[in-house]
């Protein structure tokens, strides 16, 4: 990476620490194994993942004030790591697999780098209250599934 992306990248790790991002992803990936049984939980908790992500991201490129060294560097440590470690024959339709993970990563990466090279998102009012109304509507959908 060049000094502008590593800057990016660091400010976007930065930002994941100051949001205390690491520990909820230990209580996120603990529930995930508790409720291994509800696929609506499984969902939230990707989109609870993700959002980490997006969050990071923008407060990322307002610390560097700018967007596009974040999805370059992205896109160099994508082309770098790309390829997974091949998959272990013992696992059940591992193989099977492999691909179609291999592509739903890419394309989480894709929406990324689109999302960090359009303009930065407009912020939305009364964020509290939706953080209200998301975690009441969590608790109702988690209450009538389990």
């Amino acid at each position: 990476l060049d000094d502008e992306e590593l800057t990016a990248a660091f400010a976007h790790e930065l930002a994941h620490l100051s949001r205390h991002d690491p520990a909820v992803s230990w209580v996120v990936m603990a529930a995930r194994a508790l409720m291994f049984f509800n696929p609506a939980f499984q969902v939230l908790s990707r989109v609870v993942v993700r959002d980490a992500e997006h969050v990071a991201d923008e407060r990322a490129t307002e610390a560097c004030g700018h967007r596009l060294p974040l999805a370059a560097g992205l896109l160099k440590l994508h082309r770098a790591t790309g390829r997974y470690a091949p998959v272990p024959r013992s696992l059940p339709f591992a193989a099977a697999l492999t691909e179609p993970i291999e592509k739903a990563h890419a394309r989480d990466l894709e929406v990324r780098c689109l999302r960090l090279l359009a303009p930065p998102p407009r912020r939305l009012p009364y964020g509290a209250l939706r953080l209200l109304l998301a975690a009441a509507a969590l608790l109702a959908v988690l209450y009538f599934v389990v």
